[in-house]
């Protein structure tokens, strides 16, 4: 019996000893799993931090250029220290979060003297307080003296969503004669400020030409990840293959887009408008104004210069045409909706003589649409207006330019941007941005520039 219990305790103690050893093992592999998962969590927070403060330093750097461009244009030398054309500016003890401190440098060259028309800024945001050191965004800006609003394209403030099949993007240059298979480009930029994710969602639709948005590339991120692109989608040049070309995807896109307002009329025409305008000035409608039927038709007679101020809304629908006869021009300005429709043909020869200008001053409270057979050859510059174009019909088609607040494009519509258009200065003594690079050191063009001898 001893010899019994003697064997089967010897046994139960092999058992508890195999389990003990288990459980260690056991505990063992969770302990290394739950480190591993501590050190990844503590990588992924620090990554996330640095993340954001390089996200902080690219913000800091865009107010420094918004303090040059705003010391340019008011011609203000307040807070800069001057030396011949070179100016240069340092805001430090800016709080940033959890201890870091935020600083800018400036420097702007050509502010003054004979290449004053055309300053560079170089503008550095620097955060610090990182265990890992300082982290430091550089941008560098060129300006132009005067207001170039046509030259990308079709630029938005917000964005643009292009829906359904055969939605096509592209260019010609009316210098050369009316848009065809042989004056056709890939010089389009389709352009947004907005700073969202898929802010310009693409889908299904062919643009020969460039993509640009706001949004600041992550680590490991490519242009395509901040552009939402279908299927079917391209971004590409006309004769090329690749359906998405990552080099015609930009970021870090900047623009400003003032708002524009009528001329200062007192008496016109009384509502409503038609026939043939043979004398050149400035006409007033003091409300709606709708064209329509088959008979609602306006044309400006040849080297006739008209501006048209519309304080309501304006309408093209039917078989009625507002049409431009040669070297015509007009300036159309609406501060309501704009509806383009039916058949209505609003044209010139050269989009360069026919601008439409949206003068409503509130983000998305005007509309201009066209839809149907509806066809426009013109400029349009509606920074706070919602532009749609809608369906295309058989024949609607878009030439020229647009700068809009939020923009749609759905099923048929065919945008073709005139080149012609990029070289349009509206004049002022303002600055407007010419090229805008984000010095990230990845090429000789963008090594970023050292500012020290400079302060």
């Amino acid at each position: 019996m001893k010899r019994y219990h003697t064997t089967t305790a010897k046994v139960l103690s092999g058992k508890e000893g195999s389990a003990l050893m288990t459980a260690i093992i056991a505990m063992f592999v969770v302990s290394l799993l739950v480190g591993g998962y501590m050190t990844l969590t503590s990588s992924e927070y620090r990554l996330a931090r640095r993340s954001l403060l390089i996200g902080a330093s690219f913000s800091l750097a865009e107010g420094g250029v918004d303090l040059a461009i705003d010391a340019l244009n008011d011609k203000d030398t307040s807070g800069w220290n001057v030396s011949g054309s070179t100016w240069t500016r340092k805001v430090t003890g800016l709080e940033i979060t959890n201890g870091r401190t935020g600083s800018i440098r400036v420097v702007i060259q050509d502010a003054t003297g004979p290449n004053s028309d055309t300053p560079t800024i170089h503008s550095e945001g620097i955060v610090s307080g990182h265990p890992s050191g300082d982290v430091t965004k550089q941008l560098q800006v060129a300006l132009n003296s005067g207001f170039f609003p046509y030259k990308n394209g079709f630029d938005s403030k917000n964005g643009f969503v292009l829906k359904g099949q055969n939605v096509t993007m592209d260019s010609y240059s009316s210098d050369i004669g009316p848009y065809s298979s042989s004056n056709r480009g890939s010089e389009i930029r389709v352009s947004t400020v907005s700073i969202e994710t898929d802010a310009i969602d693409i889908g299904n639709a062919n643009i020969y030409g460039y993509v640009a948005v706001g949004a600041t590339l992550a680590a490991g991120q490519t242009g395509s990840d901040v552009i939402d692109v279908g299927k079917n989608g391209t971004i590409s040049a006309y004769g090329e293959s690749q359906i998405v070309q990552e080099d015609r995807i930009l970021t870090d896109y900047y623009a400003s887009f003032p708002n524009r307002a009528a001329p200062s009329v007192s008496s016109g025409w009384v509502f409503p408008i038609s026939g043939t305008i043979t004398t050149s000035g400035t006409y007033y409608v003091d409300g709606d104004w709708s064209l329509g039927g088959n008979s609602g038709s306006l044309v400006i007679a040849p080297n006739i210069d008209v501006i048209l101020v519309v304080t309501g809304s304006f309408e093209l629908k039917g078989n009625a045409t507002l049409t431009l006869d040669t070297d015509a021009t007009l300036k159309l300005f609406v501060e309501g909706d704009v509806s383009i429709g039916g058949n209505g043909i609003l044209n010139s020869s050269n989009p360069e003589y026919l601008e439409v200008i949206g003068t409503n001053t509130n983000e998305g409270e005007q509309t201009i649409k066209i839809n149907g057979n509806g066809q426009l050859s013109a400029s349009v510059y509606a920074p706070n207006a919602n532009v749609e174009l809608k369906g295309g019909g058989s024949s609607g088609r878009v030439y020229g330019a647009v700068v809009a607040y939020d923009a749609s494009l759905v099923g048929n519509s065919h945008f073709s941007f005139d080149e012609a258009l990029a070289d349009v200065n509206l004049g002022g003594t303002d600055y407007e941005v010419f090229e805008w690079l984000e010095m990230t050191n990845t090429t000789y063009e963008t090594t970023a520039v050292a500012l020290d001898s400079y302060f």
